[in-house]
């Protein structure tokens, strides 16, 4: 087996791990967090959202009952050394968001913080399957040739579904890029730009709209 297929056999396994913890009954007060934010039991089931809670090496005993090497878990991203040399999960006490890629492929992971810990979000490290300079959240679910809503986080991309708004991307709190652009233009002709009202937010706007006018898109920013 190629070492990226490996990788995305990882990724399967640990949104199957963390979804079950999510759903796991001494988890329940997280469900009900989510909720409480506007989401449905549909769209966090549809979302493949989980749950890392406080072990420090729960995933891990996961992989390594599955025969996944060091080596590899290492590569992940979703593994780091421990004061004692031992591998320990990345994530911890976190609500975990797979990303998806357009092949239905599990490429990365984003751990978002629900007790005040910072930072509030997680982000895997760039891979061999998955590059946060290039990729975006959501466009698993994007019909092509469709206008796209191009949101500034991930949790923007599930609360816009939650209330049956579709078609929308975001970034993982990088600039958006040349590559971003040109991903975008493939999908479609026009773009709707929808960033936070504040200085960042309007200034990345503004790149992203002169980058996706330079490869052809419409843009529209709101």
């Amino acid at each position: 087996m190629s070492k990226k297929n490996e990788l995305l056999e990882i990724y399967n396994a640990t949104r199957v791990y963390y979804e079950g913890l999510l759903n796991a009954k001494e988890n329940e007060h997280i469900i009900k967090y989510l909720m409480d934010r506007g989401l449905t039991a549909e769209i966090i089931e549809s979302s493949g959202i989980g749950f890392a809670d406080i072990q420090a090496n729960g995933l891990y005993n996961r992989m390594r009952q599955l025969n996944y090497s060091d080596e590899m878990l290492i590569k992940s991203g979703l593994f780091k050394y421990g004061q004692e040399g031992s591998l320990v999960d990345i994530f911890n006490n976190r609500i975990i968001i797979p990303i998806i890629d357009l092949e239905e492929n599990v490429v990365s992971f984003s751990g978002i913080s629900v007790f005040g810990r910072q930072p509030v979000y997680l982000n895997l490290p760039n891979t061999e399957v998955f590059d946060g300079t290039k990729d975006f959240y959501g466009i698993n679910q994007i019909s092509v040739n469709e206008p796209i809503m191009i949101c500034e986080g991930i949790f923007d991309v599930i609360y816009n579904n939650a209330i049956g708004i579709k078609n929308v991307i975001s970034t993982f709190g990088h600039e958006f890029t040349p590559y971003h652009a040109k991903t975008v233009h493939r999908l479609s002709n026009k773009a709707c730009i929808c960033y936070d009202n504040d200085f960042w937010g309007q200034k990345m706007a503004h790149r992203a709209i002169e980058l996706l006018e330079c490869e052809g898109v419409e843009c529209l920013l709101v």
